[in-house]
């Protein structure tokens, strides 16, 4: 990076300037590759790194660009979860079910939980930093859930 440095920076104004011109563009195609990236259970990391890139761009580091960011991201993120969810319960949700909740006690109390405080469960699951959130849309697939 340090020797090629001039490139970079030529690379990385050259890409705000199109991110400016091309706004909505630029945001369908972020959101795409988001909801892809949840589907491909991929990590989510690259996908914060950028959404705060193009904010911060289209809002000249201003104050309040980060909080639009943020509001959007979440937003697209709860859209690319939900999406992610229904595919992986379509999916495989019988099968897992089969394999996971079935053959365990604890799963089985996991899946009692969610029958009936799925959406509490969901969120203090969700809390947890150990569990990556493209997984976790394909693992509660297999439960019993009527809230989520």
């Amino acid at each position: 990076m340090l020797i090629f440095k001039n490139q970079a920076l030529d690379l990385i104004f050259s890409y705000q300037t199109w991110i400016k011109q091309n706004f909505f563009i630029t945001l369908f195609i972020f959101y795409c590759s988001l909801i892809i990236g949840g589907l491909l259970v991929l990590p989510t990391a690259v996908f914060e790194l950028v959404n705060g890139f193009i904010y911060a761009t289209l809002f000249d580091g201003e104050f309040y660009g980060l909080f639009i960011g943020l509001a959007v991201y979440l937003i697209f993120t709860a859209i690319s979860g939900t999406i992610t969810y229904r595919f992986a319960k379509w999916l495989i949700g019988r099968k897992l079910k089969e394999v996971l909740v079935e053959t365990s006690e604890k799963m089985k109390m996991l899946n009692f939980v969610f029958k009936h405080q799925g959406f509490k469960a969901m969120f203090l699951i969700r809390l947890s930093p150990l569990l990556p959130s493209a997984m976790f849309n394909y693992l509660v697939a297999g439960f019993d859930s009527k809230f989520i």
